[in-house]
């Protein structure tokens, strides 16, 4: 049997020790294109805005042959900025991350799809997310649910009670009829449209107005919202001419959106006028401090609306 010496097995051994070192290096040295999504919330309320990420890595020498294509509305979500993108060398790996700004107006539980970039001739697919759009919380837990029926005991029909009503009745129209007809036929127009004030000054004075009166403090939570509410919607009704005096919450915010008030401004209002129905039909005891805020949310808002009518 031919037997090698040890000498020359050392020097094999050593050589392709350094072989397999080199290979692994030249692995090393040749990253592949990668590209990597995140949010940095899951959870948001109606109107709140979170922060979209996507990072793409690629070797250097690389070229981009496609671009993120955001558009500037997905579907359930809106796009309200574009933030300044953040480029990185490190060991000849190209790291280029861009961010967006983006919110939704309709509560639910919506993904953001995937996006496509490309870096020479590798194309790259980031994560969809997946996003819960909640109401706005509100403050405290008292709640009144709706009381059962409650039946109560039947009484006998007592005519002249009855009688006295009727009486009283013919009496009060017969008095109206005179009055109506005698007295001098004007075409009867609401205050709040026959002010000599402008829209917007009528808009502050009445703001003003509920600011002095206290009355949240005074326990009258759904006398100033109620009063906020009709604030917006006369100052709409005389700067616009829109119909939105029985309009809800959320046909007012569709008649907004984007001619009137930019998306994160939209979603200020959502947040004021949502309060107030949780004011006016929940109960929701609203604090002094949020009465405040809801108070000078309104006032921005309603300057913005008339520099953009200016």
């Amino acid at each position: 049997m031919f037997l090698i010496p040890r000498f020359y097995l050392t020097r094999l051994f050593c050589f392709a020790l350094i072989c397999g070192a080199g290979q692994f290096s030249v692995a090393q040295d040749k990253p592949g294109v990668s590209l990597t999504s995140s949010v940095d919330r899951n959870r948001i309320v109606i109107g709140e805005p979170f922060i979209l990420s996507l990072e793409l890595r690629f070797p250097e020498k690389t070229s981009l042959t496609k671009l993120p294509e955001l558009p500037d509305s997905i579907a359930h979500f809106d796009l309200l900025e574009e933030l300044k993108k953040d480029t990185t060398v490190s060991s000849g790996v190209y790291s280029i991350k861009y961010s967006y700004r983006l919110t939704s107006f309709d509560s639910g539980h919506w993904v953001i799809p995937s996006i496509n970039m490309a870096a020479g001739k590798k194309v790259v697919t980031s994560d969809s997310m997946a996003i819960d759009v909640l109401m706005v919380p509100l403050e405290g837990n008292s709640y009144n649910d709706i009381k059962d029926i409650i039946e109560v005991e039947s009484t006998p029909f007592d005519w002249k009670k009855w009688a006295a009503i009727a009486i009283t009745a013919i009496i009060l129209i017969a008095g109206i009829g005179y009055f109506l007809k005698n007295r001098k036929k004007t075409k009867p127009v609401p205050g709040e449209f026959d002010s000599k004030l402008s829209p917007l000054e009528q808009a502050l004075q009445s703001l003003k107005k509920l600011r002095e009166e206290n009355a949240v403090e005074k326990g009258e939570a759904k006398k100033f919202y109620s009063g906020l509410y009709d604030t917006m919607r006369i100052y709409l009704v005389r700067q616009y001419s829109l119909p939105v005096m029985s309009s809800t919450t959320g046909d007012i915010l569709i008649s907004l959106k984007g001619d009137y008030l930019a998306t994160d401004e939209l979603a200020r209002l959502a947040e004021v006028l949502r309060i107030a129905d949780a004011v006016k039909f929940a109960r929701y005891p609203s604090s002094a401090d949020e009465s405040i805020r809801s108070a000078d949310q309104m006032e921005t808002i309603i300057r913005t609306l008339n520099t953009q009518k200016s």
